[in-house]
């Protein structure tokens, strides 16, 4: 990461760190038990075999893993997982022994060719986001996959449940939201997959690329 980046990332939000650190962080990115059980995307579609398709087998980073819900649908070799909650990363380790996980601190991601960000930068609050997508671009060769239900209507504070377990804010941004950052980092949005969602809508998986004319 440049100079820049690691300065600011020092002003990260402790208070937004702390919060998906504890066991409030690992019991949000743990799917609703339903038919599907940890896949209520299906039988719209599978989240992994989506990714995979538009990675093509090339080295990918997850930011934002969890406990490793979609580490099986990527080959142990070319796979490193990153998280900043502790808890979820020691599951992913134990689920996937072969696979790579690491607890990260602030924006500090792994270079990798491609990653991937499945549900979590809807998760990232305004004043954090241009700097997750900076030190993104920065560490990534030419591909970065965010993935998600698009919409600024998807927005809503912080709140506690009656027995006391937090329910995330969520900062819902539109596809131009998302190009736009990218944009000021020299990256361009080449296309788009879109699938329904049960339930909750259409999702989108946007597929941005380092050093390409915008062909979305």
């Amino acid at each position: 990461q440049s100079r820049a980046v690691l300065r600011r990332t020092c002003r990260h939000s402790v208070r937004y760190i702390k919060a998906w650190q504890g066991e409030d962080g690992i019991r949000n990115v743990i799917p609703r038990a339903g038919r599907n059980s940890e896949f209520p995307e299906m039988p719209s579609f599978h989240p992994g075999i989506v990714l995979e398709e538009i990675i093509k087998g090339r080295p990918v980073c997850e930011v934002g893993c969890g406990y490793g819900r979609l580490a099986g649908s990527f080959n142990f070799d070319s796979y490193i997982g990153v998280d900043i909650n502790v808890d979820a990363i020691t599951r992913a380790k134990n689920t996937f022994p072969a696979h790579s996980f690491h607890v990260i601190h602030e924006y500090r991601y792994p270079p990798s060719m491609t990653k991937f960000a499945y549900t979590v930068c809807m998760h990232v609050p305004d004043d954090e986001y241009p700097l997750m997508i900076e030190a993104m671009c920065e560490s990534t060769g030419d591909q970065i996959v965010i993935a998600e239900i698009l919409g600024e209507h998807l927005r809503k504070p912080i709140t506690r449940t009656f027995n006391g377990a937090v329910s995330h804010a969520t900062f819902g941004r539109s596809q131009i939201a998302h190009e736009n950052e990218f944009m000021k980092n020299g990256w361009s949005l080449v296309t788009y997959h879109q699938r329904p969602y049960p339930g909750k809508g259409t999702f989108t998986f946007l597929d941005f690329r380092k050093g390409f004319d915008n062909a979305a």
